[in-house]
């Protein structure tokens, strides 16, 4: 992937070193293949029986519920407020369209929030455990 980008770590003084410089990035960069997916859901049972979902169907490798989240929002023409949970979805890059598909069908809202962000950087065996659990299973492994 050649040199890793690099940020200051503080401004340069005129007659003094330059200073050092620091990786933002590791090297081996393993990211660019994993998405964490943002959806909010309008209570907790909705919030646990998609997260299980996702998770169960191996389109995500886990899912976070977070309660609490105070949404504000336009929505047909008026300016909206509601309590909603999010969820916070770790999967691959190659899951995402089917992730999406499902779960926009199994959303209540009419126009769900679906939302995909790359991830920069991160541990590789997180990553990896990421892989194995959003691969499909074998058909050998489905029968059991």
């Amino acid at each position: 992937m050649g040199k890793p980008l690099k940020r200051k770590l503080s401004r340069a003084v005129p007659g003094k070193a330059r200073p050092r410089l620091l990786p933002l990035f590791s090297k081996k960069s393993l990211s660019s293949n994993y998405l964490i997916v943002l959806s909010t859901v309008p209570n907790g049972p909705t919030a646990r029986r998609l997260a299980k979902l996702l998770v169960s169907e191996r389109w995500a490798a886990c899912v976070n519920v977070m309660g609490g989240v105070q949404s504000i929002y336009r929505w047909k023409g008026a300016v909206e407020s509601a309590r909603e949970y999010l969820l916070i979805a770790k999967t691959t890059r190659r899951r995402f369209a089917a992730l999406q598909a499902r779960l926009a069908a199994a959303h209540p809202y009419e126009v769900p929030e679906i939302m995909a962000v790359p991830l920069a950087d991160g541990l590789a065996q997180y990553f990896s455990w990421i892989s194995e659990n959003t691969s499909p299973l074998s058909k050998k492994a489905r029968s059991r």
